[in-house]
């Protein structure tokens, strides 16, 4: 890995923005499972809190080591949050959220 990647303020940006981002979005997934009413809302949320811890532990050895290895393991936690989180397990939630756009749009307003 050359020095340009090392030091990249893109990289160590796309860390800590995607982290926020991460943050934002689980907050408001967990308040439209809550409005929806959606039975395995609990797990879900201990799967949302292990997914951030993760996030932030790897944001927290980017700043410190700026590895290749952690630019791979951020790669690989992007790929299974989008291929089995979102693909395989958010998608439970739709059928929860027909007939719901109410409480869905009172609960986001009220973040």
């Amino acid at each position: 890995m050359n020095n340009n990647f090392k030091n990249s303020r893109t990289t160590t940006r796309t860390f800590s923005r995607f982290t926020d981002y991460t943050q934002y979005h689980f907050t408001r997934e967990d308040a439209l499972m809550e409005a929806c009413e959606y039975p395995g809302l609990e797990n879900h949320r201990e799967l949302h809190r292990r997914l951030t811890s993760d996030l932030i532990d790897l944001d927290d050895t980017w700043k410190k080591e700026r590895s290749q290895e952690t630019f791979v393991e951020f790669r690989k936690f992007l790929k299974d949050w989008l291929f089995d989180h979102i693909l395989n397990q958010d998608v439970e939630i739709t059928p929860y959220t027909k007939g719901k756009d109410r409480e869905i749009i009172d609960a986001l307003q009220n973040l």
